[in-house]
């Protein structure tokens, strides 16, 4: 995959969540004693105090969290058991401290941590659609469920993974599904994949049911064309739940959205990365998300496993996506292929929620 190279400063930074222990000042400042999550590690942070971010009035202080100031015209106090997102950190030369650009609250306290979830593999995308006659920006995360991909010997049980998988997130009222089909040979290499995700019935104002999804799913010519490759001895499905970003975030800030998605991308491609979000109390909308390393690389959702090491495309199966990809920057449609085929959108991820859809679930 291309890679887009940040610049020499920004490569070494990377995003730390961390659960506050106390507060503590030396030399003046005030810095925060904890243990990142999910590793663990005890770590000191403090903020920097050159640069541009330093210079910004509207950066917060960690006195403000220490003594609950409002910011934003919210509460910022975060207590011991709160989580706090450092962007921009790093350590310089010879300091057992960490340094960090920019604060953020993602729990005030212990019974707030419980929400935050501190540890998935997520894709961020940014896009702008038409409501009520004006463009507004739109949020989606797509959070991979690696401990849910299922083998299947064929259709019929991929269609029954689908359909399941559907229902139960239907059920629990969060997002929309989203699941990559993928095909592997005998060596357990990608030959063939596609991808599909949950429309919403505007008229009927719900998701689609596992049974109708499916059904629409069938009649693609890209998931047929997954099962024609002579290669493929068996199949996996990766599911994934998308979540939208609260409307409030959007409005609010929505550059800071966008700059976030960047992280996602690389060259051509979306990629998935560790990152760490909550959610507001009815668990509809993400508020709340940290990359924990915007400029590493990412990787392909395609490929995704349980234990977080990555398959591999055969490399017949490479040459006739990097084909494909050649041709479409060429400006030809993307093409129906035997063996799987990149289906409409950014690198095969549909826009999110439909064109007719609202930002909310």
């Amino acid at each position: 995959m291309l890679r887009i190279r940040p610049d020499s400063e920004k490569a070494n930074a990377i995003s730390l969540v961390v659960q506050v222990e106390k507060y503590v000042e030396q030399d003046g400042q005030v810095m925060v004693q904890g243990r990142t999550l999910p590793e663990g590690e005890s770590v000191t942070v403090g903020l920097t105090t050159k640069g541009n971010r330093a210079a910004n009035s509207k950066r917060p202080t960690l006195a403000a969290f220490r003594d609950h100031k409002v910011y934003q015209k919210d509460n910022i106090g975060c207590d011991p058991g709160g989580i706090i997102g450092f962007n921009g950190a790093f350590k310089p030369n010879g300091s057992e401290h960490w340094v960090a650009s920019w604060p953020n609250l993602l729990a005030q306290n212990t019974e707030e941590a419980k929400g935050v979830r501190p540890n998935v593999m997520a894709t961020l995308e940014t896009f702008s659609a038409k409501r009520d006659n004006a463009e507004k920006k739109f949020g989606i995360v797509s959070i991979w469920q690696l401990k849910a991909i299922k083998p299947a010997a064929n259709g019929e049980e991929v269609e029954a993974i689908a359909r399941e998988y559907n229902d139960a997130l239907n059920a629990r009222g969060m997002g929309r599904g989203m699941v990559v089909i993928r095909a592997l040979n005998n060596a357990n290499e990608v030959v063939g994949y596609t991808v599909h995700s949950t429309k919403f019935n505007s008229e009927e104002k719900r998701n689609e049911s596992g049974a109708e999804f499916v059904a629409r799913m069938k009649d693609s010519g890209y998931y047929k064309a997954v099962f024609q490759s002579p290669e493929a001895t068996r199949f996996e499905v990766i599911p994934a739940a998308r979540l939208p970003v609260s409307d409030l975030g959007m409005t609010d800030k929505p550059e800071a959205w966008e700059g976030m998605s960047k992280a996602f991308v690389e060259g051509p491609h979306l990629v998935a990365k560790r990152c760490a979000y909550a959610m507001d109390g009815e668990q509809r909308f993400i508020t709340k998300f940290i990359v924990h390393d915007p400029y590493g690389p990412g990787m392909d959702p395609v490929l995704l496993t349980m234990d977080g090491q990555p398959l591999s495309y055969s490399a017949a199966y490479q040459a006739e996506l990097d084909r494909q990809a050649g041709a479409v920057d060429r400006g030809a449609e993307p093409e129906a292929q035997t063996g799987g085929d990149i289906p409409p959108g950014a690198d095969g991820f549909e826009t999110p929620f439909g064109a007719d859809a609202p930002a909310g679930p």
